[in-house]
């Protein structure tokens, strides 16, 4: 049996944070799950909230900072599209879980609202960039944007997210 890595525990806290909510992220549930003792969880977090926060800036880092990456990375033109097909593509019902688990612990609220702020202020930039516009309504169409990403997000789970930036609407 290997050794848990820190970041182990935090794709298992992600698993059974999407298939089960916030409640089963007790420590008692994550060893039982890894099938290690509190020690191992222990030597890798200082508490819980501690495991919780990384939890939190892990789906950060995965679902908007390499997101943002990706797009950058990409050649050049349009990055809307890109960041259109980029963003269909992540764990769409971790992001639901996310925003249900900040409506019951502070760390993941103070996430899902900077994370928010970031995807809104990245969109106005893609939009400025792409379609020529001023930053004000940049930011109002990338509010709107973002604000039906989430909306079909919620309402269709398993379909990909709905989008203002590949240029259906």
């Amino acid at each position: 049996m290997s050794r848990m890595r820190r970041a182990d525990w935090l794709d298992l806290g992600l698993r059974m944070l999407t298939e089960a909510g916030v409640e089963a992220l007790t420590v008692e549930a994550l060893c039982q799950a890894a099938g290690r003792t509190r020690g191992s969880f222990y030597h890798h977090f200082e508490d819980h909230d501690a495991f919780l926060r990384a939890l939190a800036e892990t789906w950060r880092d995965r679902q908007t900072d390499a997101v943002i990456a990706q797009v950058e990375a990409g050649p050049g033109g349009a990055r809307g599209d890109r960041l259109q097909k980029v963003a269909a593509a992540i764990d769409h019902r971790l992001d639901i879980a996310m925003r249900r688990a900040a409506g019951r612990h502070p760390a993941f609220a103070a996430m899902v609202a900077a994370v928010d702020s970031r995807r809104i202020d990245y969109i106005a930039r893609v939009l400025q960039a792409d379609r020529s516009l001023d930053a004000a309504d940049a930011t109002r169409l990338a509010e709107l944007d973002y604000a039906l990403f989430v909306g079909s997000q919620v309402l269709w789970p398993d379909r990909a997210p709905l989008s203002m930036l590949d240029g259906t609407f």
